[in-house]
């Protein structure tokens, strides 16, 4: 049987080990023997690229392969509204991997006397990219916190976020309307959207329509319910004037001018 100073004794030489293991691990974390000196730096595009790349090599050159501090990354960009946010990953002994995961702008808000500024789908505002060329949501005045808020005007930066890429250089604007959401596009038929529902299903039958052969020369595209899209060339009097802009109600089909339902395929 093991006597009680024994089991003391042994204590404190496991508790002596551990101490002597953990400062050995803290001298080797912050030892210049695995600092970082190779930085390899991905997902980051446009004219702030190399800002960014330069900005996140000198800090991650401050740093070890044992101790990433990926706060640090991501605070020393905070001054770019494109980065959303930074991860990291080392390589022992003395390599670094930075990932940017970037804002995608997707649409710009615009007001009356010409202030422009581009937005991301959570409404994020990316100030620095309102040169880019993106569909235009009009507004009262931009958002001071830097981020929009209004319901109205993020829902219609949602929809346009929700565009196909072979669509999305050809839209202009969005707003509401009498009917609900409508786009317009570029040398192409105004998109009736209805409700901000179901955007990416609405987009899909938009998409499937102004490529449809037989739709070509329409003026309108209705999906507002997106199962069955309308094209024509004059739309329903409660797309265009007050009245209905429920998305639920049956579009018209008896207007005196060329219209189609298109089912879904």
């Amino acid at each position: 049987m093991t006597l009680p100073l024994e089991r003391v004794r042994i204590g404190v030489l496991a508790l002596v080990a551990a101490l002597t293991v953990w400062s050995a691990y803290l001298w080797l974390r912050n030892s210049s023997l695995v600092r970082v000196h190779d930085v390899k730096i991905e997902g980051v595009h446009g004219r702030y690229s190399r800002d960014i790349e330069r900005t996140l090599e000198t800090v991650g050159k401050r740093m070890t392969t044992m101790h990433v501090r990926e706060s640090d990354l991501e605070r020393s960009v905070r001054a770019f509204p494109v980065v959303q946010s930074v991860s990291a990953s080392a390589s022992f002994p003395n390599d670094l991997h930075i990932t940017v995961h970037e804002y995608a702008p997707v649409a710009k808000v615009t007001t009356a006397e010409g202030r422009r500024v581009a937005a991301a789908s959570d409404g994020t505002l990316l100030p620095r990219l309102a040169g880019r060329k993106l569909p235009s949501v009009r507004v009262d005045e931009i958002p001071s916190s830097g981020k929009i808020v209004d319901v109205r005007t993020l829902q219609l930066v949602r929809v346009l976020a929700e565009s196909p890429r072979a669509l999305r250089p050809l839209a202009v604007s969005a707003a509401f309307g009498p009917g609900g959401i409508r786009v317009t596009m570029r040398d192409g038929p105004m998109l009736y959207f209805g409700s901000p529902d179901r955007p990416a299903a609405k987009w899909a039958a938009a998409a499937r329509v102004i490529g449809d052969v037989n739709a070509r020369g329409a003026r309108y595209v209705d999906v507002r319910v997106a199962e069955r899209p309308v094209v024509g060339t004059t739309p329903p009097r409660a797309l265009v004037s007050a009245g209905s802009s429920s998305e639920k109600s049956a579009p018209a089909t008896h207007t005196g001018q060329t219209e189609t339902t298109l089912e879904s395929r």
